[in-house]
C-alpha cells in the first residue's frame, strides 16, 4: 500500500476468531485466543440468529468420525463393522446437512436462486396449475421468510437423494455436478454410499455386507476400515469441489 508517498508493506497472521453477522444485524465474535468454539448457535425468542455455516457443519461431521474411530472394543470384527457403518451413516447425514445449508446460504451471499425453476422441477403440473408459485409466495411473506427457505423447510427437496440434490443445485444456481471435475467412478461411489446408509439405518447397523442384494453380479462390499477410508475420501472430494463451485458464483449485478 502507499502511505505518505512511499510504498510500505506489512505482515499478519490468521485471526483466532471470526466475526459473523447475525440475522438480527448484530456482529458476533466467535472464538478467541485459547477459546475453541464448535457449532455455535444463537437464538432469540425461539428464532435462530446465528448458526454454523455449511462448511463448519461438514467439518464437525469429519471430526465426529475421527472421534468415533478412536474407540476400542473386545468384540472383534463386529466392532469394526459397527464403527464403519455408523461412520458411513454420519457421512451421509453430513452430506445432507452441508448441501441443504449451503443451498440456503447462497441467497444470503447475494446469489439469487431461480425459485421458479425449482417450483417447476419439484412441484407437479397439477400443483403448478393450481397456483403453487402465488401460494408459496404468499405463505413465505406471511412467515417473513423467502420462498426458497419455505420450500426447503417443507422438505420438498430431499438433499439425501443424489438425483434431487443434483437437480436442485442445477435449477437454482446453474451448478452442474458433472462439471465439478470428479470422475464418473467418484459419482457412482457417492451414490452407492448413499444407498448403503439406507440399508444401515433401515435394516441393521450390524450389516457386514452392504450390497448383499446386488451380489451377484457385484462383488461383496464388506464393512471394514478400508471401506470407511474410501467413503470418507469420496465425500470429502465431492464437498470440496461443490463448495469451490459455490464460491465462484457471483451476484448478477456484478
Amino acid at each position: 500500500m502507499i502511505e505518505g508517498g512511499q510504498l510500505i508493506s506489512g505482515t499478519g497472521s490468521i485471526a483466532k476468531f471470526q466475526l459473523r453477522v447475525g440475522r438480527d444485524g448484530n456482529i458476533y465474535q466467535v472464538g478467541d485466543d485459547g477459546v475453541q468454539v464448535m457449532g455455535i448457535s444463537v437464538f432469540q425468542g425461539n428464532h435462530p440468529i446465528l448458526q454454523p455455516t455449511a462448511i463448519e457443519v461438514w467439518k464437525s461431521t469429519l471430526q465426529a468420525i475421527d472421534i468415533l474411530g478412536t474407540g476400542e472394543s473386545k468384540k472383534g470384527f463386529i466392532y469394526e463393522v459397527v464403527v464403519t457403518n455408523l461412520s458411513i451413516a454420519i457421512l451421509v447425514t453430513g452430506f445432507e446437512a452441508y448441501t441443504r445449508t449451503r443451498f440456503l446460504e447462497l441467497k444470503g451471499e447475494g446469489i439469487q436462486p431461480n425459485t421458479e425453476a425449482i417450483i417447476n422441477s419439484f412441484y407437479s403440473k397439477k400443483e403448478r396449475a393450481a397456483g403453487a408459485i402465488a401460494i408459496l409466495t404468499e405463505e413465505a411473506n406471511t412467515l417473513n421468510i423467502t420462498t426458497i427457505n419455505l420450500i426447503v423447510s417443507n422438505r420438498v427437496i430431499d438433499f439425501q437423494n443424489y438425483g434431487k440434490c443434483k437437480l436442485a443445485y442445477n435449477k437454482a444456481y446453474g451448478i452442474k455436478f458433472v462439471e465439478l471435475g470428479l470422475t464418473t467412478q467418484a459419482f457412482e461411489q457417492l451414490q452407492k454410499f448413499l444407498k448403503y446408509r439406507h440399508r444401515i439405518i433401515h435394516v441393521s447397523p450390524l450389516e457386514a455386507m452392504l450390497n448383499q442384494a446386488d451380489v451377484p453380479p457385484e462383488e461383496p462390499v464388506f464393512s471394514k476400515k478400508e471401506l470407511l477410508q474410501i467413503a470418507q475420501k469420496c465425500f470429502e472430494e465431492f464437498i470440496e469441489k461443490l463448495h469451490s463451485a459455490t464460491l465462484q458464483l457471483r451476484p448478477k449485478n456484478e
